[in-house]
């Protein structure tokens, strides 16, 4: 079984496993938003399932950091893509949350 797993954000990382030549991932690493919009729509060898870390805007109000009051949400767009992706190539697509 073919996986592409994908932790979006301003850097995603992903890791792909071929579990027909080993459990653990044959490849991994990170990419800037275009850089994975050209490996997504190049993607030849289509992967049984696409997996994602699920993103969520929380509400703290204790929260001093980070805000996303005018953010472009990367993680959002990213996970569009990966979405879009799955559809195109007829993939499972799989949502994991957060832990």
């Amino acid at each position: 079984m073919k996986i592409l797993a994908f932790d979006p954000g301003v850097t995603t990382g992903y890791a792909r496993w071929d579990t027909a030549i080993s459990d653990n991932p044959v490849a991994f690493g990170e990419y800037k938003k275009e850089e994975l919009f050209n490996i997504l729509i190049a993607i030849q060898e289509i992967p049984h399932a696409i997996v994602y870390e699920n993103y969520r805007i929380r509400i703290n109000p204790n929260q001093k950091g980070f805000r996303h009051s005018f953010d472009e949400v990367p993680a959002a767009r990213i996970i569009g893509a990966l979405e879009l992706t799955a559809h195109r190539l007829g993939s499972e697509l799989v949502k994991q949350e957060s832990t």
